[in-house]
């Protein structure tokens, strides 16, 4: 993977209450993983995808599908929204026990992780991510303009219009965020990353920034 190689990680125009790190929404409604995964993606994000590291303490009233899967029963296992193969699981023990269950659904009490058959029904939880790593050198005018191009409100009109990009630079305002921050920043190589500003983070803000 690659490295930009200038400090491209920014404060910028502030918006209230944000946070770096994914919203989670669970459903309760039983679909099967692939079902599952195409409502996320139309509605959210993608089926919800975990790091090391990160919290989850919220329960559930069911089990619930994942991001993750595989497409063989010698594949590795990947996340439904990088289809990068996982460097962190959390499985259950004994997990993963059958080659013809390749995915994943989560248990609502221990969170722990077990492998199931595609086709079986669980309720499901997707994730909106608000960050985007990108894995490309650049400066820091370059860095800029790819993330406000990444969505503009009204495309037609200039991306640097006020009020017309909905991705910017990323900010770093708690210590939560930073050690989030730092923690997607780590997946641009596979070589060692120890400083955080070497990597590039644009964040997704609602309403557009200003």
């Amino acid at each position: 993977m690659r490295k930009p190689s200038v400090l491209l990680l920014l404060l910028f125009a502030a918006v209230c209450g944000s946070t770096l790190r994914p919203s989670f929404h669970y459903y309760h409604e039983l679909k099967t993983w692939r079902e599952a995964q195409t409502f996320c993606r139309e509605h959210h994000s993608d089926l919800a995808t975990f790091r090391a590291g990160e919290r989850f303490e919220d329960l559930f009233g069911h089990n619930v599908w994942i991001g993750l899967f595989k497409n063989t029963s010698d594949s590795e296992w990947k996340w439904s929204e990088t289809d990068e193969i996982a460097n962190f699981t959390n499985w259950a023990v004994g997990e993963p026990n059958h080659d013809d269950e390749n995915c994943v659904f989560m248990n609502m009490i221990t969170h722990k992780w077990n492998d199931a058959q595609c086709i079986r029904e669980f309720s499901f939880l997707c994730s909106d991510e608000t960050l985007v790593l990108v894995k490309e050198r650049k400066t820091w005018d370059q860095a800029l303009r790819h993330c406000r191009l990444l969505e503009a409100e009204n495309p037609d009109e200039p991306v640097d219009l006020t009020c017309n990009y909905r991705y910017d630079l990323a900010s770093v305002r708690t210590e939560d965020d930073r050690a989030y921050a730092r923690l997607r920043a780590g997946e641009a190589s596979t070589d060692q990353v120890t400083e955080l500003s070497t990597q590039t983070l644009c964040f997704r803000a609602t309403p557009p920034v200003c």
